[in-house]
């Protein structure tokens, strides 16, 4: 009888909140009066980047792409559109230089109490110069991430939820730090540190030289690296197992682990952790 009561009580208490927020959008034109709610933004805006010898693009929610240009300036183009019940212009997007930093920031201000708010269709496209080769940071909290075809000192992305694409990069150093969802990664160069709290990386390194250190919470590693790159490895799987096509030369294993080297050792140190999943390595 108890739980048949609460239950009553759950279902008026949902009736009563429905019929409320109905009469708050009747109450206040909402249907009639849309345009006062709804914003499109159309953003594009070019800079100069010399002098510039770092790039900081930080955004809340949608689409990202970060892809080069032959033109000599970046290009920022932003397309998307907001909607909010109490006609609060609170989404925006800033492009500013301090000191040698190009900062690129479209975001989402939450201040206050915000009934029926939220952000559609929305994409940030950063075009770079090809000649721009210094450093990247990207800050993005949900939606989708494009990364491609730069050449890059040093790249760094720290991200929440959503999949990400880090496509034919070449670096000299990349860390890369995202919490749920998937990583497709392709490095031409460079050493690279990346962490993944929940779902599936998919890693290739095409390069000679690198040191590697990847780890999964809980998901799966698949990696694949140069046929004829030399390199120590050192992969554990804490629950779940470990599959290489590798001609390893076994230093020691215990359980789902493996240490040794691949061809000469001593060159790039490969280092790959999973807590629960799988770690699957191939030569590609």
């Amino acid at each position: 009888m108890k739980t048949i009561k609460i239950l009553v009580i759950l279902l008026i208490i949902f009736f009563v909140s429905v019929i409320g927020a109905t009469i708050v959008v009747f109450a206040t034109g909402y249907p009639n009066d849309f345009e006062n709610y709804r914003e499109v933004i159309n953003y594009e805006e070019s800079k100069n980047i010399d002098g510039i010898t770092h790039i900081d693009i930080d955004m809340s929610t949608g689409k990202l792409k970060v892809i080069p240009t032959d033109d000599e300036e970046m290009l920022i183009t932003f397309k998307g559109e907001k909607i909010t019940l109490q006609n609060k212009k609170n989404f925006s997007i800033d492009v500013r230089v301090e000191d040698e930093t190009l900062k690129v920031i479209a975001r989402t201000s939450h201040k206050g109490f915000q009934l029926f708010h939220w952000l559609r269709h929305a994409e940030l496209v950063v075009h770079i110069p090809k000649t721009f080769d210094n450093n990247l940071t990207v800050t993005f909290s949900t939606g989708d991430v494009v990364v491609r075809d730069l050449t890059l000192d040093q790249f760094t992305f720290n991200g929440s939820t959503g999949d990400v694409d880090l496509l034919n990069l070449s670096v000299n150093d990349a860390i890369v730090n995202f919490s749920t969802g998937d990583i497709e990664a392709t490095f031409k160069s460079g050493d690279v540190k990346m962490s993944l709290s929940t779902g599936e990386i998919d890693f290739v390194h095409l390069g000679q030289d690198f040191d590697i250190d990847i780890s999964v919470k809980t998901g799966e590693l698949s990696i694949k690296l140069p046929v004829d790159a030399s390199f120590d490895i050192d992969a554990e799987v804490n629950v779940g197992s470990i599959a290489y096509d590798l001609p390893v030369s076994r230093t020691g294993t215990v359980g789902s682990k493996v240490v040794g080297h691949v061809g000469e050792s001593g060159m790039n140190q490969v280092k790959l952790r999973v807590k629960t999943g799988e770690i699957e390595i191939e030569r590609k």
